[in-house]
């Protein structure tokens, strides 16, 4: 079994990127593989930790009007806003997971 054959024996989440980078299959052949990255693999696993409110973790207050979601950011010190909060459970550092 050769380095390619072994990666495209993986989770989708590597195989699209093969298919695109390495083998040259039809765009559409790509596109496919990639599709299945939230239904399959560890990109499904990672969304599915998603919770229906759309939050990541409990720790974020749910459901705040746009007043209360100001007060709370400001509430926090300095140095935690204009970060991508709550670090490593926001949707921000998910998703880079699955870039």
């Amino acid at each position: 079994m050769d380095v390619v054959d072994w990666l495209m024996d993986s989770d989708p989440a590597i195989r699209w990127q093969v298919m695109r980078d390495l083998i040259d299959v039809p765009d559409d052949g790509v596109a496919a593989e990639r599709a299945r990255v939230a239904t399959d693999g560890w990109g499904a696993r990672l969304l599915a930790q998603q919770r229906d409110d759309g939050h990541w973790d409990k720790s974020t207050p749910a459901r705040l009007t746009s007043a209360e979601a100001i007060d709370w950011w400001r509430s926090l010190p300095p140095a935690r806003q204009g970060t991508l909060f709550p670090e490593w459970t926001s949707t921000a550092w998910s998703l880079m997971l699955l870039r």
